[in-house]
């Protein structure tokens, strides 16, 4: 499931408009303020309200910030959406601008054609890794474990035991980076360059943060993380024979 974030300080979304994006497989958080950068990352995308028209400095600003520790994608929500506004916007980065007169129906429409094409292109993408011709089938690594770009989900298979597991947008890069060449370590430009299609500044921690998020959820679900294995000073790797062993129930 893909998690947006609605930073709105004068709206509050109502509970038809939860129900409205959980049915396109999206949890809409109402958020006050921009997240903490550890939380940041747990997001897929986020929309930010325009109070007013005369509130675009504003708005940019927190545009700036979200992208100096992020590359999630943002929306502007504005009361009324103006050529100067959006035109300021795309330049920062933004990648859509919608009015608030036709919230949700148009967002959810454009969030719904959006996300259909992303996750058929991370379908693409994983069969091309994998060698596989079926673009539509769900990529499968050693039998123990599958990565679903539909829902951004990884299924591990222990024993007779099958847990699914929900990640982020950029949680399921990562392993699907990592998961790309099993054994191999992949060093902190690597993942950082493919997380955040940005130049890398030695900013280790936003890559080991992930990680710490990633294997916190593995041990939730009992799975263990231990696979995702720490290289030292360089970075991390995949090692499938770690996967947690439990009993057959």
């Amino acid at each position: 499931m893909y998690r947006i974030g609605i930073l709105a300080s004068t709206m509050t979304p109502s509970p038809d408009v939860y129900k409205a994006f959980e049915k396109i497989n999206c949890q809409l958080d109402h958020l006050k303020e921009v997240p903490s950068f550890e939380k940041l990352h747990t997001y897929d995308g986020l929309l930010i309200e325009e109070v007013h028209e005369g509130a675009i400095s504003s708005v940019c600003s927190t545009i700036l910030q979200i992208k100096q520790q992020t590359n999630v994608y943002i929306w502007v929500l504005s009361g009324k959406s103006t050529l100067i506004n959006r035109q300021v916007y795309l330049q920062l980065g933004v990648d859509g601008n919608f009015d608030q007169e036709s919230f949700p129906e148009e967002l959810l429409l454009y969030l719904k054609n959006f996300l259909s094409r992303q996750d058929e292109q991370r379908k693409t993408q994983r069969a091309v890794v994998g060698g596989k011709k079926n673009a539509n089938q769900i990529s499968t690594i050693g039998e123990k474990l599958e990565m679903d770009p539909t829902n951004h989900s990884l299924t591990v298979f222990i024993g007779e035991k099958e847990v699914e597991v929900e990640l982020t947008r950029l949680e399921y890069r990562l392993l699907e980076l990592l998961y790309s060449y099993p054994g191999k370590a992949f060093n902190y430009q690597e993942i950082h360059e493919n997380l955040w299609n940005s130049p890398y500044k030695e900013e280790n921690y936003r890559v080991a943060n992930i990680v710490f998020h990633v294997r916190k959820k593995l041990e939730r679900h009992d799975v263990g993380s231990e696979f995702i294995k720490t290289v030292r000073s360089k970075g991390y790797m995949i090692k499938l024979e770690n996967i947690k062993k439990t009993s057959k129930k």
